[in-house]
Order: structure tokens, then sequence, then C-alpha cells
């Protein structure tokens, strides 16, 4: 963040443009290095060794929204139904022994993942979340500081 910004007479409203653009581009990186490795617990908890499920995982790109900016996590694509049956169904064992068949010879493993392996993350990740976006933010609203001071005078 290399952005000069000057508030003196028609500055002034280049210069809240660019805060504003800034911000909102800050915003969006913060928050997809945030969502990344949630992404990858996520996948760690699908009940499934490996399928499109598993593979389809993944952190759509944030959004800036009016509220601030948004991240989703998806799963499913192509195996949408499979991905919400898996996902709310309470009643499905995800322990025990699985079975799959891999170019027509039997394998038996160790069933692992659990169902709710999107909510789950959030759920218990969300006060670290909301902390490393303060930390991240603070950075970037660190810059400002100069012209905020600037303001006051």
């Amino acid at each position: 963040m290399d952005d000069e910004f000057d508030i003196d007479g028609d500055d002034l409203f280049r210069t809240l443009t660019k805060i504003s653009l800034l911000v909102d581009r800050e915003g969006v990186r913060i928050m997809r290095e945030i969502a990344e490795p949630r992404a990858t617990k996520m996948k760690d908890r699908t009940p499934v060794m490996r399928n499109r499920l598993r593979a389809s995982v993944h952190a759509q790109e944030p959004k800036m929204r009016a509220k601030g900016p948004e991240v989703r996590w998806v799963a499913g694509g192509s195996a949408k139904a499979y991905a919400l049956r898996i996902h709310e169904d309470m009643s499905l064992s995800h322990t025990g022994k699985g079975v799959y068949y891999r170019r027509g010879k039997k394998v038996v493993y160790d069933k692992r993942g659990q169902a709710k392996f999107i909510t789950s993350v959030m759920d218990e990740d969300s006060d670290e979340m909301k902390k490393e976006a303060a930390r991240k933010f603070a950075g970037v609203l660190y810059k400002f500081k100069k012209v905020v001071s600037g303001f006051a005078n």
C-alpha cells in the first residue's frame, strides 16, 4: 500500500475515493486470507475419502457488500444433492468402516469426517476469524492515521 493521500482542496475528493477503493481491495484480500485455511479444514471434515464432494469444498471469491466484506464457503457442484444430504443428515453414520470400489476392487477404509462439515468450522472458528480480521484491518487503518489527523486540523 504505497498510495499517497492529500487532503488539500480538490485533492480531498480524490483522496476519499482512493481510501474507499483501498479499503475495498484490502477487505477482499483479508477475507481471502482468512477463508482459505477454513476451506481446508472443511475439506478435512468432509465425510468421504475422495470424491467430487470433497474436491468441491472451497471459499468463493470474497465480495464487498454494503455491510462490509463477505465470503461464502460452498460445496457440492455436481454433487449438490449428495452434499446436502451428507451435510445436513445427522442420522448418517460417519464412523466405523466404509467401502468404495476402485477399478473394480473393493476398498475398505475407516470412515472419517462429520455432518455439518462446513458450519462446524464456521462455528468453532468464528471468534478467531473476527480477531484475525480486526488485526489485519488495523494494519490497513493505521495507514490512514495521518489522513484522519489532517481532517481534524
